[in-house]
């Protein structure tokens, strides 16, 4: 018998457990011990599924991440080309540096790290602030919207993502009283069957496969 590790995935203790529950139904002195087996099993796939939702929630939390900070770069271009237009496509002019101190794309590549939402906030200080870019002014609005959605967002997959760590520290605890009432198990039967070792080695399946969780 195999013992079942903390390092085993959630699919391998669900086997495990499940096969050891129909293996104690087939004698009447191991019927006993399949309720014991049973609520673990239930319990831990109560907890699985909670944590693949929570995982779920958070990914798709990214997904929304992504594309409102491909809104907000398209914004930065948008501002950049017309800024362009205006300095009738001089990189040089000071207009142009003030907004773009370095090449538009450079600014816009990061995928909403701290460093592009820094130069957003520059960017609309300056928009607000700056005679010089007047006609330019129409852009903070639009770039203050995709910032604040894209931080809230942020937000939004910050709280999803300590979610999940707490709901996987849930799945853990589980796996491992799971693991402790399945191991447990093998002495129990060596106990009633002391005579017979392949008679206790067939209760546990084979667990040579090593899956692990993420």
């Amino acid at each position: 018998m195999e013992k079942l590790r903390a390092n085993h995935s959630s699919n391998t203790f669900e086997k495990a457990l499940r096969f050891l529950a129909i293996r104690l139904r087939s004698r009447t002195e191991t019927e006993v011990y399949v309720e014991e087996i049973d609520d673990a099993r239930t319990e831990l796939s109560k907890k699985y599924e909670a944590y693949k939702q929570a995982r779920a929630k958070r990914v798709a939390a990214t997904a929304e991440v992504r594309f409102l900070d491909k809104v907000l770069s398209r914004n930065i271009v948008t501002l950049s080309l017309e800024a362009r237009a205006i300095t009738r496509g001089r990189r040089a002019d000071p207009r142009f540096k003030k907004l773009f101190p370095r090449t538009p794309t450079k600014h816009v590549t990061p995928v909403a790290t701290p460093k592009k939402r820094e130069f957003v906030r520059n960017l609309l200080s300056r928009l607000k602030d700056d005679r010089e870019l007047t006609t330019l002014r129409h852009h903070a609005e639009i770039l203050d919207k995709s910032l604040a959605s894209l931080e809230a967002a942020l937000n939004d997959r910050e709280a999803a993502r300590q979610v999940e760590q707490e709901i996987k520290a849930d799945r853990d605890q589980a796996k491992k009283n799971a693991a402790r009432v399945y191991n447990r198990m093998s002495p129990r039967l060596q106990l009633l069957f002391e005579d017979e070792p392949a008679l206790v080695e067939s209760y546990f399946a084979n667990l040579r496969r090593r899956d692990v969780d993420g």
